[in-house]
């Protein structure tokens, strides 16, 4: 903001010509001496008229920078409201709370402190219930609530620190608006027989952080192995399966391995229903020689048909199956 014209040495060196005397012993040329010795003494006077146009802004407390600690120290800051360690950004709308808050405490200088600590201020005031005047379903207030007010307090967000914007010592987040200033400085101006309340938003969380780690042919070279960004987890969601190289199935170039949903396998085509399967044990006079001391087979119930008098032929094992 720039309330005085500024004011150039070539500006300065063409009104000094135009103050000499007439004649030809004071030229006007620019290759002159006399022109020489206007410019030298030229950007001197350009350089106070610029420290004059300057004085008007830094003189007014809401641009304020070199005379911030005349402000603060007419003002009585730092005080009990004000916390040390400010940047100047913050000291300035110190100096200007502090300003606004000398006077009635009226609706609009409250909004006012708030607006000059960087947030958005409501004021409430309450009445008593009366008949004729309220309705159905409006609040039973006591005639003690006309002394309650409530103050709304909406702070600007949170500003983190950006790399490659943020410099060097500075704070890793910063909070444009002071909360606690405000609230300190509306309770002090507050009247004597009133009681004042404030009201924050309620911050929703944010949403928790996922690692998202680093898979072969889908992440660059130089690639961190793991970042962390805010996200939600989707148990709805089909994992991501692993699908590995597999011989006489994939193709020359294909990748050692791919990360993705799984792909759906086709069932085989119904068949015919087997019969259960057995096992077929070891018997005495029924398997030879070197069988195995029990098969699985397919059928229903095995019989074991012993060796019977009369019933039998000579020769014949002691025990026959029967399935």
């Amino acid at each position: 903001m720039t309330l005085a014209p500024q004011i150039y040495a070539a500006d300065i060196v063409g009104a000094w010509k135009g103050a000499l005397p007439r004649g030809r012993i004071w030229p006007r040329d620019p290759d002159t001496n006399i022109h020489e010795v206007l410019s030298t003494f030229a950007p001197l006077f350009s350089d106070l008229a610029a420290r004059d146009a300057n004085l008007l802004v830094d003189a007014f407390p809401a641009t304020t920078y070199e005379l911030l600690p005349e402000w603060e120290a007419t003002l009585g800051l730092p005080d009990p409201c004000s916390p040390l360690g400010q940047t100047v950004p913050q000291r300035v709308a110190s100096v200007l709370a502090k300003l606004l808050g000398h006077g009635p405490p009226t609706i609009a200088r409250v909004q006012a402190i708030c607006t000059a600590l960087g947030m958005v201020g409501t004021v409430t005031e309450y009445a008593a219930f009366r008949a004729n005047i309220n309705r159905a379903n409006d609040l039973l207030r006591a005639p003690s609530d006309i002394y309650t007010w409530t103050v709304g307090l909406v702070p600007a967000p949170r500003v983190p620190f950006l790399v490659n914007m943020g410099t060097v010592n500075s704070p890793l987040a910063t909070y444009p608006a002071n909360v606690n200033e405000a609230i300190c400085r509306i309770s002090r101006m507050a009247p004597a027989h009133t009681r004042v309340q404030f009201a924050l938003p309620i911050v929703p969380p944010l949403p928790p952080l996922v690692r998202i780690p680093f898979y072969v042919n889908l992440g660059h070279a130089n690639d961190a192995l793991a970042t962390y960004g805010p996200g939600t987890y989707a148990p709805s969601a089909p994992p991501q399966v692993r699908t590995a190289f597999l011989v006489n199935v994939n193709r020359a170039n294909d990748p050692l391995a791919y990360y993705g949903q799984p792909l759906p396998v086709p069932l085989p085509p119904p068949g015919p229903t087997l019969p259960p399967t057995i096992r077929i044990p070891f018997y005495v006079n029924v398997n030879a020689a070197n069988d195995p001391l029990g098969t699985a087979g397919f059928g229903g119930t095995v019989t074991r048909v012993p060796w019977r008098v009369n019933v039998t032929a000579v020769n014949s094992p002691l025990a026959t199956i029967a399935s």
